[in-house]
């Protein structure tokens, strides 16, 4: 965003390193690899973990059925002291929607910990489904092996340390967000082929992609709805869509926003 603006306008915008970049790098490509072993050790207890738990979710009903799932990052100050079950993120968003004769249940993140994973069934009021119970040991062993590559021409040459460090950075976070798509990929086959809408936060993660990606492969009836959920500071590059986003990375079918502004 700030490059494409600064070269319309014809104005200096410059990168500063140092000299040598290697002592960072390896450094960076040290973290990479404890934290990639970390999250597949994370990966390997809870998909072992999970098998002994239960989802609430009874993965919908015929084939005209309409369900709506909400995916939201559950804590535990969503739980009442009577133990009813409060979302911070979408408000009375379910009980408008159960009141419509929708059937609502709630999808939550990968590596919920196994004492909100209690509460979720012990609230009773809404079905729950457990991402990390869609993991397989195969799944983490794929992504084991798995690397980000950025592809670059001769016009791109100047900016080679920045890809290489991009690069480097991702070597934790791929195997982590590979994990969601299998995920997301394992859990919608399972889940029956009626009218679907998945709604959830919108941030343009990565994880997000990986929805969109699993849920526009499996070929049921699926919309995605996703909502901007705070505020868009003006460096929050991730809410700003590029010119090719549309045609080349994975997005929902609608994005809700909270004003005029955000929306532009």
């Amino acid at each position: 965003h700030l490059w494409e603006r600064h070269r319309k306008e014809k104005s200096g915008f410059h990168f500063l390193s140092r000299k040598s970049v290697l002592p960072e790098m390896l450094k960076s490509v040290l973290r990479g690899v404890a934290g990639r072993a970390y999250v597949l050790l994370v990966a390997t207890y809870h998909a072992w973990r999970s098998r002994s738990i239960s989802s609430g979710d009874n993965s919908g009903g015929g084939e005209n059925e309409k369900k709506v799932y909400l995916y939201s990052w559950v804590q535990d100050r969503f739980f009442g002291q009577n133990g009813k079950f409060n979302d911070a993120y979408f408000g009375r968003l379910p009980d408008i929607l159960t009141g419509d004769g929708l059937n609502v249940s709630y999808i939550t993140p990968l590596f919920l910990s196994h004492a909100l994973k209690k509460k979720c069934q012990d609230g009773g009021e809404y079905d729950f489904t457990f991402l990390d119970r869609y993991l397989s040991f195969s799944d983490i062993f794929k992504c084991l092996f798995a690397f980000f590559r950025i592809s670059y021409d001769s016009r791109q040459r100047w900016l080679r340390t920045l890809l290489w460090r991009q690069t480097v950075y991702e070597i934790s976070s791929v195997p982590y967000h590979l994990l969601y798509y299998f995920a997301f990929e394992r859990w919608l086959k399972e889940i029956s082929p009626g009218e679907i809408t998945i709604i959830y936060p919108f941030e343009n993660q990565p994880w997000e992609k990986m929805l969109c990606m699993a849920a526009k492969e499996s070929g049921k009836n699926i919309k995605l709805v996703a909502y901007q959920h705070s505020i868009v500071a003006p460096l929050s590059l991730n809410y700003f869509l590029g010119t090719g986003d549309l045609n080349n990375i994975p997005l929902p079918h609608i994005i809700v926003t909270n004003g005029e502004y955000t929306l532009e």
